[in-house]
């Protein structure tokens, strides 16, 4: 009986609180270096990167044929994930971050540069 009920808290503290939330892919001319730690142009937010696939991952797919989401558990780490969505895509792949402790969630950013065979950066602004 303990094994169940242990089964069912481990299951209530790693479930999602609400449905994956839908992130915007915007495209970028360059990539992101992956130090980068200065403001971001467009927001002035400085952002850590947690992701980054390169040509070997997405390279030849266009940004329509990518998803992002965040998916939000009870208590930090929550997960970013990146994933194929082509139609004719019989075995989609599905990449999986874990953002840091103190990531402010409302500001992920998923940036795909089609540029040097094609790259997907997810990065985060961290609340201090």
């Amino acid at each position: 009986l303990s094994h169940l009920v242990l089964d069912g808290l481990q299951s209530i503290a790693t479930a999602p609180t609400r449905p994956p939330r839908e992130l915007k892919l915007v495209r970028v001319e360059a990539r992101r270096p992956a130090g980068r730690l200065d403001p971001d142009p467009e927001d002035g937010l400085v952002r850590v990167e947690v992701l980054a696939l390169g040509a070997r991952e997405v390279g030849g797919l266009g940004m329509h044929e990518l998803k992002a989401e965040l998916v939000e558990l009870p208590k930090p780490p929550h997960v970013v994930a990146v994933f194929t969505d082509a139609p004719e895509d019989a075995a989609p792949e599905r990449w999986e971050a874990a953002l840091p402790e103190l990531a402010d969630t409302k500001t992920v950013r998923v940036e795909w540069t089609p540029s040097g065979g094609g790259s997907v950066v997810v990065a985060v602004a961290l609340v201090c």
